[in-house]
């Protein structure tokens, strides 16, 4: 007998990246520990949160989700660490969506 689910869980691709950074808290002294939670977040809202447009870049879906998030928040901002950690993996943040 096989079993098929078809359940999707849309947080589990963020499972393995945040117990990846909880286990290697004890090195908190660089920035590169903070790389793969960084990217997976950031991956996860262009993947889920927004929609390919025609000629879009990542930086393109990621900062046009801080704009409108489709939650009716309306605008997100984010630390300036949390800006400079995502340049540092190739994620660019506008200034508009960081905190001053």
């Amino acid at each position: 007998m096989v079993v098929v689910l078809n359940v999707t869980i849309p947080e589990l691709d963020l499972l393995t990246p945040f117990y990846v950074q909880y286990v290697s808290m004890s090195q908190l002294d660089t920035i590169n520990n903070f790389s793969q939670v960084v990217t997976a977040l950031n991956q996860h809202v262009i993947n889920r949160g927004t929609s390919l447009l025609p000629g879009d870049t990542l930086t393109d879906r990621l900062n046009r989700w801080f704009g409108d998030n489709g939650f009716g928040i309306g605008l997100l901002n984010v630390t300036q660490t949390y800006q400079r950690l995502s340049s540092g993996v190739g994620y660019v943040i506008e200034n508009q969506y960081v905190e001053p």
